[in-house]
């Protein structure tokens, strides 16, 4: 009787096939699950920046509104700007700028020397300072992901944008945490692949046993012996059973 070899046996197509479905349903479930996350985290950090501005525009709104007397006792707008930006922008902001109605620079919480400038060019500032709209951007420095929000500072007595403000945060940690997490699911289903070959090798087994045993008692039977038994395989384990003789 010539011997199957492994590489053209049935087990090893049952392994085959437990293993790629298998890794098939790691990948689905895994590619399911970073793109869930990654909206959630995204949604996450964009509600954080949101909450934060919105503190720092109400802030804004209240220094640009104050009533500062002429003979210069009081703080000028320029410097409660300025305290004001030290005091909640440097946890998430990594560039942040104020705009008076004139487009002049008045607070900055980096590159200091465009404090007193202008700013001119940018659809996102004049579109705060002439309709009071706030838009929203993403974009990339060298390999670092931004998101930038730009919103005006209004006066509530007339409601018309007297000022603007635009932050600029990197969501780069955003994607450093998707990144591990992926090396994490890699690492798991490295692990499920090779418990799964272990799994399909032990089902593959289990299965072609009776059927390699057949094979080889109806080789016995071709060559006239009706003596062997005949093994029934199932749930309770039945008893062999004694092929009748051919009279």
């Amino acid at each position: 009787m010539k011997r199957v070899g492994f590489f053209q046996s049935i087990r090893l197509k049952i392994i085959i096939i437990l293993s790629l479905f298998l890794l098939l349903a790691v990948q689905l479930i895994g590619a399911y699950f970073l793109d869930k996350l990654e909206t959630n985290l995204n949604t996450n950090f964009e509600a954080n920046l949101d909450d934060r501005l919105t503190v720092l525009k109400t802030n804004l709104e209240e220094a640009f509104q104050e009533k500062r007397p002429e003979n210069g006792e009081e703080p000028t707008l320029q410097e409660d700007v300025s305290d004001i930006i030290d005091r909640y922008s440097r946890d998430i902001f990594t560039d942040l700028q104020v705009i008076d109605s004139q487009y002049r620079v008045i607070g900055a919480n980096s590159d200091l020397e465009r404090i007193g400038k202008r700013v001119t060019g940018n659809i996102a500032i004049n579109g705060a300072l002439k309709f009071a709209e706030e838009e929203k951007e993403k974009f990339r420095y060298s390999n670092d992901r931004m998101i930038a929000k730009t919103v005006p500072i209004m006066d509530n007595a007339t409601n018309t944008p007297v000022g603007a403000v635009r932050v600029e945060a990197s969501i780069e940690d955003v994607y450093d945490q998707l990144e591990e997490i992926s090396k994490i699911f890699l690492s798991g289903t490295i692990l499920t692949v090779v418990v799964s070959i272990i799994l399909g090798i032990l089902v593959a087994r289990t299965i072609t046993k009776p059927i390699t045993e057949m094979r080889k008692q109806a080789m016995v039977i071709a060559k006239g012996d009706f003596s062997k038994k005949v093994n029934v395989y199932g749930l309770m384990r039945l008893a062999s059973l004694q092929r009748p003789s051919m009279i």
